[in-house]
């Protein structure tokens, strides 16, 4: 006899006692019950029981409603501290446990919390609430409706949570922030937030004694400079930004190795006897350079009459009370691995001219500035200019002014030099003598538009013709109305 399971309700409407439906009478005598309610003719083998159980399985999923969801899988954007609420609405909710995962974690059984945040609730609706958003809880939430074993259906819903940028990282290549003239530079920068944030590259620059950012006009996590050179020594800034909240910001600073640099504040100092005084050079070098003061050829060392400070890049030679063997060059000398380089400076008792001050503004006359420093007195100063190409100079006595801490301003209006391009010079002098004469200033004379010959001959007579016409004009008026009356009485004759 043929037997067919299928699943049977109490009057409550539960429990899943499989009933068999026979080809006849279902009380025959023969069917039996086991002790897990599956029905078998006992003509059959009861340790068929498996057999019988796959069976079961088959008809009871026929009987049941396919596992469904209906609401369509979404992107949600929302901002910090914001609420969303993620919905899963099945097609037989009562058949079905929802179970809730975010990024594969379990967060929700049903109504169980397996592993969800404070903030993560579990709605009647079979949705979940997220409040107070915060950065960490974006990503993938997968809601699952499970009916049976192999009976269930599946959506993921994805939250982004909007976030101010931030930079995870910034670094050169292999490391290397430290790079020779030549090779080439390439920096990373990595950022997160959302939306994704757009890297903009900047360095650090000076521009009249101040600090700015500089953009570079390029975008992108790379920033690649072939062969680098010695202008792109410094700090390079990695903004990300997205707009939301403030860019982030990171920095690297790049630094080349080189010979020395050895710079000069005054090549000429002036002082006098029994004074103090200070020379001072500046040394950047990479690797750092090793400095040393000569005199003579030889090397100074700290005594109780020289003294050498060294405060960062600057290296100072103190001298205490000059005597007269102190005055004359020196030298400061700086070497690395890849250089040496020097830099004199003469200390002298005459006057030292050390600076020409450009003119903030063009004038008509040509004004000449310059600053001039001595201990003792100044006395008389002498400039000197001509037209570049010509061999002598034309001499000029400025008047003597200042003399406030010992410094003198040079202050001389040239007037009518006229077009062209010209040399100028200057000393001073004291009662030690005379300085030696600045170095050479080249500068421009006044430019002049003077019209050409034909042209001024071309304009003279035509003023001369309005002059003539401006003054006749009453005569010319005259004129006018004397033929307009002879006019007149033409007509007038005519009709007659």
């Amino acid at each position: 006899m043929q037997l067919y399971a299928v699943p049977l309700k109490d009057d409550a409407g539960e429990g899943d006692d499989l009933g068999i439906l026979a080809d006849e009478d279902a009380d025959d005598e023969n069917i039996q019950r086991d002790a897990d309610n599956n029905y078998y003719d006992d003509v059959e083998d009861p340790a068929n029981k498996e057999t019988s159980n796959a069976s079961t399985e088959k008809v009871n999923n026929q009987f049941e409603s396919p596992a469904k969801i209906l609401t369509p899988e979404k992107i949600f954007e929302k901002d910090i501290g914001d609420t969303v609420f993620l919905p899963c609405q099945t097609a037989s909710k009562d058949e079905s446990v929802i179970i809730w995962y975010k990024d594969g974690s379990i967060l929700f059984q049903g109504t169980v919390e397996m592993g969800a945040k404070t903030n993560n609730k579990f709605m009647d609706d079979n949705s979940i609430q997220i409040s107070n958003i915060t950065a960490d809880d974006g990503g993938q939430y997968k809601c699952v409706s499970v009916v049976s074993k192999n009976n269930e259906a599946s959506i993921t819903h994805t939250l982004k949570v909007r976030t101010p940028p931030s930079v995870l990282e910034l670094h050169a290549k292999d490391n290397q922030s430290v790079l020779s003239v030549g090779q080439e530079l390439v920096l990373t920068c990595h950022a997160k937030g959302y939306p994704e944030p757009v890297i903009s590259w900047h360095k650090e620059t000076i521009k009249e004694g101040k600090t700015v950012n500089e953009r570079l006009g390029l975008t992108g996590n790379t920033l690649t400079i072939p062969e680098i050179a010695r202008k792109d020594e410094g700090r390079y800034l990695c903004f990300a930004d997205n707009k939301v909240g403030q860019p982030a910001l990171g920095y690297i600073n790049i630094e080349l190795t080189h010979p020395p640099i050895v710079s000069i504040e005054k090549i000429i100092v002036s002082s006098d006897h029994d004074m103090d005084t200070e020379l001072k050079c500046t040394v950047k070098a990479k690797p750092t350079a090793n400095v040393i003061w000569l005199r003579n050829g030889n090397n100074l060392k700290s005594t109780e009459h020289v003294h050498l400070l060294n405060e960062g890049n600057d290296h100072i030679l103190i001298l205490k009370g000059l005597k007269e063997s102190d005055f004359g060059k020196y030298v400061c000398l700086a070497k690395n691995y890849l250089g040496t380089v020097e830099r004199s400076i003469s200390l002298v008792k005459t006057p030292a001219v050390n600076e020409f001050i450009k003119p903030e503004k063009p004038t008509k006359d040509l004004v000449l500035t310059w600053k001039v420093e001595s201990k003792t007195p100044i006395t008389e100063h002498e400039l000197q200019y001509r037209r570049k190409g010509e061999s002598n100079w034309i001499s000029v006595k400025p008047v003597v002014h200042g003399g406030e801490d010992g410094v003198y301003i040079i202050k001389t209006a040239l007037k009518g030099l006229g077009d062209g391009t010209y040399e100028t010079r200057c000393r001073s002098q004291n009662h030690h003598g005379w300085s030696d004469f600045s170095d050479i200033t080249i500068v421009e004379g006044e430019k002049t538009t003077t019209p050409p010959p034909d042209v001024a001959l071309s304009q003279q007579p035509e003023s001369e013709v309005g002059e003539s016409k401006r003054g006749n004009s009453s005569t010319s008026l005259t004129g006018s109305l004397f033929l307009s009356s002879i006019a007149l009485l033409y007509v007038y004759f005519l009709r007659l």
